[in-house]
């Protein structure tokens, strides 16, 4: 019995699951980082096989992953530099509830910095630093912590511009398995 998560058209998959791999570290193959990410729930099948399936792609394992998040839909990218002042926290905050599958309802953005906003009948209020064009990372892991489902699954920062909606977890479990530096 296959016992790959990806019977059919992908001969990596099952060689991969079925191979005992002595070590697999930043030179293991998209099919293959591919597949953990299945079995440990950070991304579906169906992303896995399309992504794949349309060519080569990405080689390098830190922008395959993130790639593969992309397509998965649950990664939110920004730029730390706004180019407007103050930054615009009201619309990171958008696209964090839009990967969430929430709202952020009577968002406001004062010309002082201040953003708030009620999230599951909860308001939120945040005072960034005044940091010009630039977001305060600070404010924006808040923003993040707070639209943040309940459940296991959480924004986990990916550097210093993205957030990934993810168990960290399993996260932490892929990034060991193949020495990926995020």
């Amino acid at each position: 019995m296959d016992q790959s998560p990806f019977p059919g058209p992908f001969p990596w998959a099952a060689s991969y699951r079925d191979e005992a791999v002595a070590r697999i570290d930043a030179t293991a193959g998209p099919g293959q980082i591919a597949a953990e990410m299945v079995a440990l729930g950070l991304i579906s099948r169906a992303t896995a096989e399309e992504y794949l399936g349309n060519g080569p792609g990405e080689t390098v394992p830190a922008r395959l992953v993130r790639d593969l998040f992309e397509a998965e839909g649950v990664l939110v990218e920004f730029d730390p530099k706004s180019y407007t002042v103050p930054p615009a926290y009201g619309d990171l905050a958008d696209r964090f509830a839009t990967v969430a599958g929430t709202s952020c309802e009577n968002l406001e953005l004062s010309d002082d910095f201040e953003l708030s906003f009620v999230h599951n009948g909860q308001r939120h209020e945040f005072t960034p630093d005044d940091q010009g064009k630039y977001f305060d990372l600070l404010t924006v892991d808040e923003i993040a912590g707070a639209l943040s489902p309940p459940g296991p699954r959480r924004f986990v920062p990916l550097g210093e511009e993205a957030y990934v909606l993810v168990d960290p977890r399993a996260l932490d479990q892929l990034v060991k398995t193949f020495a990926i530096e995020a």
